[in-house]
């Protein structure tokens, strides 16, 4: 069964508080064309070195953390964001107590860039990795079911 996520429209519920052990991230949407992870994180807890096949913003909800990207670290305080383009190697690292937003812009709905960010989350720490869903399971809950008999139609010779 699928997490439930953010439908369009919905208010999204950010509440800032504590890391927990029981819930460090959160899926908060996941469309197609883009996933938004809230994700706490306790001070010098890091996310290691990661290349996302679609740009992504970083935005410190509250605390402190660093970002290095570009060859560079950049300090995000409450309320900053950063934007990083697709492929840009980049690492996160708090500060200080800290809750993160983390948005991720899908290029196109492919197979390799679905891909590329399994193997990205791969490189979370397992507290932080999005659950695993069962694609065909997932696919096969919102479609037709296998077993309708194919269309035919008469074949005429002329």
């Amino acid at each position: 069964m699928s997490q439930s996520h953010t439908s369009s429209g919905q208010v999204l519920p950010l509440q800032l508080g504590p890391a927990t052990a029981s819930q460090t991230t959160d899926t908060v949407v996941k469309a197609n064309d883009m996933e938004l992870h809230r994700i706490l994180m306790p001070p010098g807890e890091e996310i290691d070195t990661r290349q996302m096949p679609s740009s992504v913003t970083v935005h410190c909800l509250q605390g402190k953390v660093a970002v290095t990207a570009h060859g560079r670290d950049t300090t995000l305080d409450n309320g900053q964001m950063i934007y990083l383009q697709a492929n840009e190697p980049h690492s996160i690292k708090a500060l200080e107590q800290s809750s993160v937003l983390i948005t991720g812009h899908a290029a196109s709905a492919s197979v390799d860039t679905a891909r590329a960010a399994d193997e990205a989350h791969a490189n979370l720490p397992e507290h932080h990795r999005p659950p695993n869903i069962d694609v065909v399971d997932e696919a096969s809950m919102e479609s037709f079911p296998a077993s309708d008999p194919p269309a035919r139609s008469a074949i005429t010779h002329a």
